[in-house]
Formats: structure tokens, C-alpha cells, sequence
């Protein structure tokens, strides 16, 4: 948009100065071509952009004034820079600033012309009737340029978001359907060997295999259930950050011990999984839960998507930073899954893995909370290669924990 203006800026100026048009109008056009870059300059910076907007605005309003009184008023371009202006206001801003707005340019507007039938001599003649219809024409170009610009921008937008509303209808009926069989899996095993249990001829050791089995899937279907839970808490700024000192090589030890059921679950005996520390003795300060959840979550992706070889979990400090790297042998992620696996609901479709199990909250679940954390996750992963998801957090805890 600034570019545009920038151009026609420009454009007009080298315009003026062969219409012959008088020194001020032309300086006018020069002082605007260089605010015009340099808000350009800000804007590639990503700088400034509400103020930008604001000045864009104001500029629009005394190029109006301007060309009204030193460019023959009605009589020049100046009813085609208050369409763009009203244009302009309409797209840019909201409801509210916009009707303000807009009240003030057609205010601007009505003042120029009463103060122009009341003092005519003010707004001054054209050189000659052709310099008059070149510059009408100019105007009418330049109007048409900008507008065009504008609307297909605005097509190009509702575009854009329109898509990106039917893909998020369908990713959330895709979750349903997933999450139907995620928490039906265990709840089903929960029922089978409870029966399995209740019945007086099942054996003792039976009996207790079944209810490690009913115990593994209540766990599984719980880290499901929060896991919903705090995707909701997280869109609605309701998530509450508790810091403390902990063990980092303990708590993934335990992790690992009680992931290594998982594989029994799934049947998955072949897959060997290992730890690898810089010492035993590793205080994180952080909040343990999520980060718990985190690690938990990438042990649980790549369990699903590793049929045999290793996961391996490797952790190390630097910098005030912890890296924590979760490396698994497993089918591994195609380049055009990688830039959307932290997607909400986004999983990699059946057609291109041999299953595709998990409800696509995990992975977003994991760069959410890694947000709030101050750290971030990256993913190195190639099909048929296995995948590495590495990600850090800063070394620091607040006096109190915070919400966010």
C-alpha cells in the first residue's frame, strides 16, 4: 500500500513539473514523495505500523487541503484524492475510527468548497484548457490505481480467510473424529479386562497383568482428557505458569520408565529407548509440569510413529539455556507436513503414513506451552529417516508463579 503511494508520489511530481504546473504543487508532490519512503523504509522494518497508519491517514487529508487551495480547487484533481481518501478510511480502519473519519473528511470537504465559492481567487486558473485535461485525466488514473489496488487486496484477503475457515471447519470435524477413537481405544480396554477381572475363574496373575493393562490406559486416557483441557485453558489466557527447582535427569528418567508401558500397549517390543545426560545432578528452574507434559508429548509422537529401532532422549545446557533433543527412528515427516505439524488439529494424512493415530493437539499443545515458557521446539525429519524434535527453555524462575 505504502509502495503505491510512494510510486504515484513520484509519478506525480515528474507529472507537474511537465504539465508546467505552478512551483508550489510540485514541491508539494516532491515533500510527499520523501515522507513516502521513509514511512516505506519503516514499514519494511516492521516499525511504527499503528502510528504509520495514523500519518497515512493525516497525509491523505492535507494532500486534499493542499490540492484543493493550490491546485485550482473543484476545478482540479482534488474530488478524486476524497474518493480515495474515503476508500482508503473504510478499508484501513475500524467501524468506529472509520466513520470518524469519514465525518471529518466530508467536513474538510465542505469547508474547502464554501471557502472556494466564497473566495474564488484563492483556488487560481490552469495554464491552458489541455493542462487541465491532463491533469483531470492523471487524476482519474491515479483514483482508479489506488481503488483497484485496494479492492483487490480486500478479494485477495477475504480469500485467504476464507480458506482458512473451511480448512479449520474440516480440521475440526477431523478432531472429533480422531478424538472419538482416541478416548474410545482405552475406554474400551478399561471394560474388557474390568470384566476380565470381576470374573471368579481369572487367574491371580491374570488378573494382575489386566489391571496394569486398565491402569496404563486410565493414564493414557487422562494425559488425553488434560491435554483438551489445557489446549482450552491456553486459547482463553486462563493457563497459570507455577515455577520451581527440579531434577531435570530424574523426572525424564521417570518419564521413560513409565513410556516404556506404552510400548507394551501398542505392542511395540522391538523398540529400545535410551537416556543420555551430562550428569545425574541437572537443576531446571521451570515450571515441571509443563515441561513434563512436553517431554511426555514428544515421547508419545514418536512411540506412535516408530515401529522398531530407538528413541533416544538427550538433554544439555548452555548458556542459561536447557536443549532437550527426543530422537526416534520411525517413519519420519514429508517437507510438506514440517511447517504445519504444530498446526491445532493438524496431522499428517493417512494417505502418506501407514496409520495416522493421535487426535493433532499434541504437537500444538507443545509449541503453545514452549511460547509461554519463553523457549522454543524445531524439528529435523526426513521419511523413512526417523525424526529429531529439539527444543529449549531458559534457566530462570520468577519469585511467584504468573498467569498468562
Amino acid at each position: 500500500m505504502n509502495l503505491l503511494f510512494l510510486a504515484i508520489a513520484i509519478i506525480s511530481t515528474v507529472f507537474d513539473i511537465i504539465l508546467g504546473l505552478n512551483v508550489f504543487i510540485t514541491s508539494t508532490t516532491i515533500f510527499f514523495t520523501i515522507f513516502y519512503l521513509i514511512t516505506y523504509i519503516f514499514l519494511k522494518k516492521g516499525r511504527f505500523l499503528k502510528q504509520i497508519k495514523i500519518l497515512l491517514t493525516i497525509s491523505i487529508y492535507v494532500a486534499l487541503t493542499l490540492t484543493w487551495f493550490f491546485n485550482y480547487g473543484s476545478k482540479g484533481p482534488a474530488g478524486f484524492i476524497l474518493l480515495v481518501l474515503s476508500v482508503f478510511i473504510v478499508i484501513v480502519w475500524g467501524k468506529k475510527p472509520a466513520m470518524i473519519f469519514l465525518a471529518a473528511g466530508i467536513l474538510n470537504a465542505l469547508v474547502l468548497f464554501f471557502v472556494e465559492l466564497s473566495f474564488p481567487e484563492i483556488s487560481g486558473q490552469y495554464p491552458s484548457n489541455v493542462s487541465r485535461i491532463a491533469d483531470l485525466l492523471f487524476g482519474v488514473i491515479v483514483a482508479f490505481l489506488i481503488i483497484s489496488y485496494y479492492l483487490l487486496k480486500t478479494k485477495e484477503n477475504y480469500s485467504t480467510q476464507f480458506q482458512r475457515a473451511m480448512e479449520s471447519d474440516m480440521l475440526k470435524s477431523l478432531f472429533l473424529r480422531n478424538i472419538s477413537h482416541e478416548i474410545r481405544t482405552p475406554l474400551n480396554a478399561i471394560t474388557g479386562f474390568s470384566e476380565l477381572i470381576a470374573r471368579e475363574e481369572t487367574p491371580q496373575d491374570d488378573k494382575e497383568m489386566y489391571s496394569k493393562i486398565i491402569a496404563d490406559n486410565s493414564n493414557s486416557l487422562s494425559n488425553l482428557i488434560n491435554n483438551i483441557l489445557d489446549v482450552s485453558n491456553l486459547e482463553s489466557n486462563q493457563l497459570i505458569l507455577k515455577y520451581n527447582c527440579f531434577n531435570v535427569a530424574n523426572m525424564v528418567n521417570r518419564i521413560v520408565s513409565e513410556e516404556k508401558s506404552l510400548l507394551e500397549m501398542y505392542g511395540k517390543h522391538e523398540i529400545v529407548m535410551n537416556c543420555h545426560f551430562p550428569s545425574f545432578d541437572i537443576i531446571l528452574n521451570s515450571d515441571e509440569t509443563r515441561i513434563e507434559q512436553i517431554i511426555r508429548n514428544l515421547i508419545d509422537n514418536s512411540i506412535k510413529y516408530t515401529h522398531e529401532g530407538t528413541i533416544d532422549v538427550w538433554i544439555k545446557k548452555e548458556n542459561n539455556k536447557f536443549f532437550f533433543s527426543i530422537t526416534d527412528t520411525g517413519i519420519g515427516i514429508g517437507s510438506k507436513h514440517i511447517e504445519r505439524i504444530f498446526d491445532r488439529f493438524y496431522k499428517v494424512s493417512e494417505t502418506d503414513t501407514p496409520f495416522s493415530p493421535g487426535t493433532g493437539i499434541g504437537l500444538y499443545l507443545v509449541k503453545e506451552l514452549l511460547k509461554l515458557l519463553k523457549g522454543d521446539i524445531t524439528v529435523k525429519s526426513e521419511p523413512g529417516m526417523g525424526s529429531t524434535f529439539t527444543f529449549y527453555v531458559p534457566d530462570y524462575a520468577p519469585e511467584t508463579g504468573f498467569k498468562l
